[in-house]
């Protein structure tokens, strides 16, 4: 992702820092994740913010190569952790500046209730088969 590692600010509060997660939406929902500079020694929060409130204002830090392949292909896809045996669609996946990529997975409602979305580093999930189709980028 061409952002991630990069200096950036939101447009509405002035919060700024370095992009180092980018979640790619299933319904083009895409979100940054910006952690500000430490003060005084000590770490601050990162923050989420939509896509469109990003603006790009410096180079930052360079990210080590981002694995891009399965990014967008998998979204959408009918979807099962190797471990717990979790089973929902693929409904986002995050990108991390240092290669720490995970899935989010929600499950088929049941008896009309929603069910929790669930993440999942992606070497533990296998693709079992078709799912729902993404919104067209």
């Amino acid at each position: 992702m061409q952002n991630l590692g990069k200096r950036a600010k939101d447009k509405i509060t002035g919060f700024e820092g370095i992009i180092v997660r980018k979640i790619v939406g299933l319904f083009d929902s895409n979100s940054y994740s910006i952690a500000p500079e430490a003060k005084d020694g000590k770490l601050n929060d990162a923050e989420w913010f939509d896509e469109f409130r990003i603006e790009i204002i410096g180079e930052g830090v360079v990210p080590s190569e981002v694995r891009m392949e399965a990014v967008v292909q998998n979204l959408g896809k009918r979807a099962k952790d190797r471990i717990t045996g979790f089973e929902g669609i693929i409904i986002a996946k995050n990108i991390c500046l240092f290669d720490s990529n995970d899935y989010s997975s929600g499950p088929e409602a049941k008896d009309g209730k929603l069910n929790d979305t669930e993440r999942f580093d992606e070497f533990r999930i296998e693709i079992i088969g078709e799912g729902v189709v993404p919104y067209a980028r």
